[in-house]
Order: structure tokens, then C-alpha cells, then sequence
């Protein structure tokens, strides 16, 4: 027995060794910062920066070519040679997030399952996190003690004293703690306890591999290093986490980088709930672009080759950029505002000429902007007295769509002979509620350009535009 013991000691010494190193994991893998908002509310996102399990997998190039380097003349290339030679796949960082981008979760009518959730991925993996949740709600005869920071964790026969009756003379197994502090509030009702287990991160690791393979199959098997293959709408997948016969749906989406939310569950397996998430997993086929590099792309100043221009390919321009230019929230972002500018010009019979087309296209961690190629000059440092008025006209158009320019500067304006455009729409953010959009937009204005503040009509002018474009006039 004393042998036993110090065995069992040493095994609960290496648990809360590695308990505590899975702890220190999770707080290292979080960073700050705002996730998508459900109903106005921010929502905490987490990075997974590059982790080891994510390099376990063999992973074929495009083109069989095998590169050392993370970022290759490609689109993103997330290969480099591993032990042996072998390829290996090295993901990202991937963010986990309450509400899915581009996907509507098929949650019951009562609302979001996972709505009391922790919202981020090394929470979720941590029993300790579901406490509370598993004791919300409990039979009228079941009472629940409150768990504290310094009360985490009770002994059976100090929840249960009667344990202790010496009737019975009942022994109780090493580290006997139940999970929930619960107990019936009269004699003779029926009992009630459970137990939680801690999920690993790898669990969602290795569903978010293996599912990402399965997207890459299906969307990207025939790109090559030279021809890249971009879509009309984000790549997704869909990744069943099941244990203990219950299983729920995450939704993967590729906008640049790597996003993962819940879809759809929890629920049974194989039962009428789990056939219903499983027919409301969209079937709908993304139209497939090729972008072909060639020597003649240019690369950004700034950003080197995580951004790339293209020549005139075809009358369209295109401007690549990978996932590791931007964070997340960046990418987020881009897809909301450009979904409404794309709806609006869409949908709006009346735009200023000086607003010219863009279509966001995604790619393999990598996002396209496609816009009319336009032989003009850019503005240096300061605007032509010719360019106000059609610069002001879009801005007062994207203003009356709720979209406000952040990125206002006469090297986003091009003139022409004809026309000056405004274009490179990837600032755009939407105005915030409550706010009067035509005066943030105006203030904006007068920001960069204080000239024009001293135009008397131009601001009744402005307003008046943004309100003439809300109401459908031309």
C-alpha cells in the first residue's frame, strides 16, 4: 500500500505538472484584441500562433515543388522540408470566433447554443470554464453551492458529510472531489452529479487540419506556383467535433487567414438533429478565378511580397494580399465592408463615375482586390482643384451605404483626362451606430484637406448628398 501511494503521488504530481503546462499554453496563446460582434457586443478572439501539432501533417505543393521558405513566390506557400525531406504543412495562426463571416449558423430557434460559451479556444478545452454552465440549470430539488477562486475544488465527504457515518464505515477513493458542489434539498429525492474532462487543444487542431486538407483538395488541387486559384466567395469546410455520442459542427472559412467558428449543434449522433446540421451545410458551388504571376507583378513598398500589383491583365488590375500582412481583425473587416460596397454597387442604380467596380476574390491564405485597370497618374501630394468635387461625390456615395473612407490621401485619388476616381477600398469601415456618418465622412475631409473647409456651400452641399443618395436620388 505505502508503495501504491507513492506511486499515485508521483502520477497526481506529474498530472498537475502538465495540467499546469497546458494552463501556461493557453494564457500564452491568447492576445488582445476585438473578435466579430454579436449584436453589437465585442467578442475576444485567440491567435494560435504556428504551434508544433500544426507541422505533424504531409502536405504535397501545388506544384510537388518542396521550398524551405514559409512565404515562396506563390500565394502563400505554407510548406517547407521537414525531416527527411518530407513536406510539411505549417498553418498560421488560425481565430476562433463566436459568429461565423460568411456562413449563417443553423442554430435552434431558441437562439445560440454557444452563446454562454468562454469565447475563445483555450477556454473551451478547459473543464473548469463549464462549472458554472453545467450547474445553471438543475432540477427544482437539486441545489448547487457557490464555486469560488479559493473553492475550486471540495472533497466528497465534505459536500456529502454523511460519508462520514461510521454505520457504514464507507472508504472513499484517493482525491474523491466531485466536479459539481450539488446536493438534493430534502431527504429521498433523487441525486444528482456528473464529471467534466479538459479537451485538449489538439482536438481542435487536428480537426482543423484534417479539415483543411479536405479544403484544399476540393478548391486549390489543381493551382500551380505560377497560376493561383481565387474564388467569388471565401473557401469553407466544416469540421465535426463529436465525443461521447454528442458531437457540434465548427465552420471553417479562408479570407486571407483562417477563421473558426460554431455552426451548428451540440447535438446527438446520429440522430434527427444531427442529420438536420448536416442538411443545412451549404451546397452552393464558388466560381473559380486563375491568376496568373509573371515577372512583370510588382511588389509593394512597404509591405514587399506579402503584397503584389498586378500589370494590366485582361482591361482588370489586381492586388494580392497575403495573410500575413494583416491580423485578423484586419481581414474581418475587409470582407464586412467590401460584402456592402459590392451589394450597393450592385444594387444602386445612381454612383458617381469617380466610384469605379472592386470584387474581393479569395484565395489560398490570400485575398484579391479586382478593380478596372485605369491609365491615369496618381496623386502626388496634393489634390488638382478639378479632382474635389468627384472625390467628394464618392465619398458622399460610400458615406450614404453607411461606409466611411479611413485612408484618405491624394495618392488614392487617380485623375484622368475625363475623371478622377477614388479607388483602393480596403480601409473601409463601417460608420458606428448612432453616429452621423455625413459628418464623420465631412470631418475626415476637412482633416486631410483643410482647403476645403473654406468652400461656405461645400459641407450643405456634402450633406445634402449623402441624403439624396440615401433616398435613391440621382
Amino acid at each position: 500500500l505505502t508503495g501504491e501511494k507513492k506511486a499515485l503521488a508521483t502520477k497526481e504530481e506529474a498530472l498537475t505538472k502538465k495540467e499546469e503546462e497546458f494552463t501556461k499554453k493557453a494564457e500564452e496563446l491568447m492576445e488582445e484584441g476585438d473578435a466579430l460582434t454579436d449584436e453589437g457586443k465585442p467578442l475576444p478572439c485567440v491567435s494560435v500562433p504556428e504551434p508544433d501539432f500544426w507541422e505533424s501533417l504531409p502536405l504535397r505543393s501545388p506544384s510537388g515543388h518542396k521550398s524551405n521558405s514559409k512565404e515562396s513566390s506563390g500565394a502563400v506557400s505554407l510548406l517547407s522540408n521537414g525531416n527527411g525531406g518530407s513536406t510539411k504543412l505549417q498553418l498560421g495562426s488560425l481565430s476562433f470566433s463566436a459568429l461565423p463571416l460568411c456562413v449563417s449558423p443553423c442554430w435552434p430557434p431558441a437562439g445560440n447554443p454557444f452563446a454562454s460559451w468562454p469565447s475563445d479556444l483555450p477556454k473551451c478545452c478547459m473543464e473548469a470554464e463549464f462549472y458554472a454552465l453545467a450547474t445553471k440549470c438543475l432540477p427544482s430539488s437539486i441545489e448547487a453551492q457557490e464555486r469560488s477562486k479559493t473553492n475550486m475544488v471540495m472533497a466528497a465527504n465534505a459536500l456529502y458529510t454523511s460519508l462520514l457515518n461510521p454505520q457504514y464505515n464507507i472508504t472513499l477513493p484517493e482525491q474523491c472531489q466531485p466536479e459539481l458542489f450539488t446536493k438534493v434539498n430534502a431527504i429521498g429525492l433523487p441525486a444528482l452529479n456528473g464529471e467534466g474532462k479538459t479537451v485538449s487543444l489538439n482536438t481542435y487542431d487536428e480537426a482543423c487540419t484534417y479539415t483543411l486538407c479536405g479544403m484544399y483538395d476540393s478548391y486549390f488541387s489543381s493551382a500551380t506556383e505560377t497560376n493561383h486559384i481565387f474564388y467569388n466567395s471565401p473557401p469553407i469546410g466544416f469540421a465535426l467535433i463529436f465525443f461521447s455520442g454528442v458531437g457540434f459542427f465548427l465552420v471553417l472559412e479562408m479570407v486571407g487567414r483562417f477563421f473558426v467558428s460554431p455552426f451548428a449543434g451540440p447535438f446527438g449522433l446520429a440522430t434527427a438533429q444531427h442529420q438536420e446540421a448536416a442538411n443545412a451545410i451549404p451546397a452552393k458551388k464558388a466560381v473559380a478565378t486563375t491568376i496568373v504571376y509573371n515577372g512583370t507583378w510588382k511588389k509593394c513598398d512597404i509591405m514587399g511580397s506579402l503584397i503584389t500589383y498586378s500589370p494590366n491583365v485582361g482591361g482588370s488590375f489586381y492586388k494580392i494580399i497575403r495573410w500575413r500582412a494583416y491580423n485578423f481583425e484586419w481581414f474581418a473587416r475587409l470582407f464586412k465592408t467590401h460584402h456592402i460596397f459590392e451589394q450597393a454597387l450592385q444594387t444602386c442604380a445612381h454612383r458617381p463615375p469617380s466610384i469605379v467596380d472592386s470584387t474581393l476574390l479569395f484565395g489560398y491564405f490570400e485575398v484579391a482586390v479586382k478593380m478596372p485597370f485605369l491609365t491615369g497618374s496618381f496623386c502626388a501630394d496634393t489634390l488638382p482643384g478639378s479632382a474635389f468635387r468627384p472625390l467628394m461625390r464618392a465619398l458622399a456615395w460610400l458615406a450614404a451605404h453607411n461606409l466611411v473612407y479611413d485612408d484618405l490621401k491624394p495618392d488614392n485619388v487617380m485623375v484622368t483626362d475625363k475623371e478622377a476616381f477614388l479607388v483602393d477600398y480596403e480601409d473601409l469601415r463601417e460608420a458606428e451606430d448612432g453616429g452621423n456618418v455625413a459628418e464623420v465622412a465631412w470631418e475626415l475631409i476637412v482633416k486631410r484637406f483643410p482647403a476645403v473647409a473654406q468652400q461656405s456651400t461645400w459641407h450643405s452641399e456634402f450633406v445634402g448628398s449623402v441624403k439624396n443618395h440615401k433616398c435613391g436620388a440621382e
